[in-house]
């Protein structure tokens, strides 16, 4: 979750973002979400994010107005949204008409697997992060070249397990190092856990993804 808001703090600050929201369940991911933003955005320069964390299966419209009221007449220029399905068009849908101006929405990764959500007219053009997908095209080409079909979605996940164990035999562990992994650049962070270059992506109402801007090298 903290990867997911940084790059996605980063990518809407690149292109004017000032004032974001954080909306999203009152659990380990939310609060994930909330914490990555508040520690990003004054690294950024910008002020704290206003966030509200509503009761798992809570009301999320009356969240969504509750977040509106503590955006204040400036309004927010970008919300990110820790929400999916129903939950999610509800909230945007709400904060489109309770905001002075319409925020850009942000979302989770777990977004690549709803594309139908670009249907709802508030979120057309919401971004959230994802692999980059020429990275898994050649990985899933691989491996459907090895077994005869496609790999499950979480398959890359230990194939660059593997990878970094191999690396790390060969000639010792690669902290900071870029390597490519099966989704895209990946770094080793000196604490075990790994950090990937995430590419942002649109929701359209096709229901076809618009890459907007591609997965960077982390630690470039």
């Amino acid at each position: 979750p903290a990867e997911q808001a940084d790059r996605l703090a980063t990518a809407a600050a690149s292109v004017g973002a000032r004032r974001f929201g954080v909306l999203a369940p009152a659990d380990e991911f939310g609060r994930r979400l909330a914490a990555a933003l508040r520690n990003r955005l004054p690294e950024l320069g910008l002020p704290a994010p206003v966030v509200v964390l509503h009761p798992v299966r809570g009301d999320v419209a009356q969240a969504a107005q509750q977040l509106a009221t503590q955006a204040g007449p400036e309004g927010l220029d970008a919300v990110l949204l820790g929400e999916s399905g129903a939950a999610a068009r509800t909230a945007a849908a709400t904060l489109s008409d309770a905001l002075p101006s319409r925020p850009r929405f942000l979302g989770p990764t777990f977004w690549a697997q709803e594309p139908a959500l670009g249907q709802e007219p508030a979120l057309a053009g919401a971004w959230f992060p994802a692999p980059d997908p020429s990275a898994r095209m050649n990985f899933e080409s691989r491996y459907m070249s090895a077994f005869g079909e496609r790999p499950p979605r979480l398959a890359s996940i230990a194939y660059d397990a593997a990878a970094l164990a191999s690396r790390t035999v060969r000639g010792g562990v690669p902290v900071g190092e870029a390597l490519m992994g099966a989704d895209g650049p990946i770094r080793l962070l000196p604490d075990g856990q790994a950090q990937r270059g995430l590419a942002i992506f649109a929701l359209e109402p096709s229901g076809e993804p618009r890459l907007v801007q591609p997965a960077p090298v982390p630690g470039a």
